[in-house]
């Protein structure tokens, strides 16, 4: 299962960006499907080094690259601040739009 470890950085995207397809190419993913893991490391990868770390510098992101029953996976590990989504507030959704707080 390939695997590499990369610093908390924002520059280190286009690298992990190149990992993932190329480990995706192999193992037969189709562009657009590529391209959406692309995506999806960005965001997460993001996250981990703002939310995670608390910022750049701080930590070390390992992903893993593995086909399970057809189907392939992507693992990033950290050993920032844990998030736990039942700690997110439901949203009022009888609230105007307008008044609604933005969140990424």
């Amino acid at each position: 299962m390939p695997t590499e470890t990369y610093p908390g950085y924002y520059n280190q995207l286009p690298e992990i960006s190149k990992f993932v397809a190329s480990v995706a190419r192999k193992a037969g993913a189709e562009r657009s499907d590529i391209y959406e893991l692309q995506l999806a490391v960005d965001e997460a990868f993001t996250n981990i080094i703002e939310h995670g770390y608390g910022g750049e510098g701080k930590g070390e992101i390992v992903c893993i690259c593995e086909v399970v029953d057809n189907r392939f996976r992507i693992i990033l590990r950290d050993w920032g601040k844990a998030f736990s989504p039942e700690d997110i507030p439901t949203p009022d959704f009888n609230v105007p739009l307008e008044e609604l707080k933005i969140r990424g």
